[in-house]
């Protein structure tokens, strides 16, 4: 979980679907594109990394699970 970078659905699926490489450089994530993109793949660098901070906000976001009959 240390290299963890949030992403929207749309960019996960870019970045997967066209073959982009992520690399961590100093807690931040540096995004690698393919040579389609850029022949060279100059990184480009990303937002802070905060993995402690992802977990809080996406509990947050993500329901607790409901017993049986809707019950918490």
């Amino acid at each position: 979980m240390d290299n963890m970078v949030m992403l929207c659905g749309h960019h996960h699926r870019t970045l997967h679907n066209q073959r982009w490489e992520i690399a961590m450089c100093d807690g931040r994530p540096e995004f690698i594109p393919p040579p389609t993109v850029d022949p060279r793949r100059t990184p480009r660098p990303g937002g802070r990394a905060l993995p402690v901070q992802h977990r809080e906000y996406l509990r947050e976001l993500i329901p607790a699970p409901r017993g049986p009959a809707g019950e918490s």
